[in-house]
């Protein structure tokens, strides 16, 4: 594939953070690719009784959220998307779009990272 994460799902602790992996393959001429790490436009994620994390609740930290990359071709590069919970996050899984463009247009599919934020670390004792 031209566009890959290695783990998709992690489990995050309120405060917590974690690193997801993420690979560019360049098959293409043009060398410069924009990543961007969004939630879906109308919701955050689910909680744990499939309700949704409704915009307006606090967002995962996603750093960094956007960067140009420059990959030459038939050359691939590796890079980090750091996660950062908030400790007044919602509990449940959080959904983010991670989207590679090159030139303007989508450069491979969508990838897909959820982030289980546990009900219990945190809330259980407070």
């Amino acid at each position: 594939d031209r566009v890959c994460v290695g783990i998709d799902r992690k489990s995050i602790n309120k405060r917590g953070f974690d690193i997801f992996g993420l690979r560019i393959l360049n098959i293409v001429d043009s060398e410069d690719f924009e990543v961007t790490v969004k939630n879906p436009e109308n919701y955050l994620g689910y909680k744990k009784d499939g309700s949704e994390i409704a915009i307006g609740n606090p967002k995962l930290i996603v750093n960094p959220a956007t960067r140009s990359v420059n990959i030459k071709k038939n050359e691939e590069r590796n890079l980090g998307i750091g996660i950062e919970i908030p400790d007044n996050a919602v509990s449940g899984t959080y959904i983010l779009n991670v989207e590679i463009k090159n030139a303007g247009t989508l450069y491979g599919p969508i990838q897909k990272l959820y982030v289980d934020v546990p009900w219990w670390i945190l809330e259980k004792f407070n």
